[in-house]
């Protein structure tokens, strides 16, 4: 008979929980510096944590250089538009 695979913990459990639940002592679950993870942190927020920095975008651009980035490549098109119905090639 094939083993069955363990089944998830909710994302809205604390660290304290979890650590009570599986028989950790307090302090096992420790933060990506080496630190101790506060036992308040609910496993959802390490989880999008790890998937940020897996994902490679563990700097994420500040709002500031979004809203510009999104800004210049609205004029961009903006532009492409106007130049194509104000200067029609032909």
């Amino acid at each position: 008979m094939a083993t069955k695979k363990a089944r998830k913990d909710r994302s809205d459990i604390t660290v304290g929980a979890i650590e009570k639940k599986h028989g950790m002592p307090p302090g096992t679950i420790r933060n990506a510096d080496g630190r101790d993870t506060r036992s308040d942190k609910q496993l959802g927020t390490i989880r999008n944590s790890a998937a940020k920095k897996s994902n490679g975008s563990s700097s994420p651009r500040s709002s500031v250089a979004r809203k510009s980035a999104a800004k210049s490549a609205t004029l961009k098109a903006f532009r492409m538009t106007y130049d194509n119905t104000h200067n029609p090639k032909g």
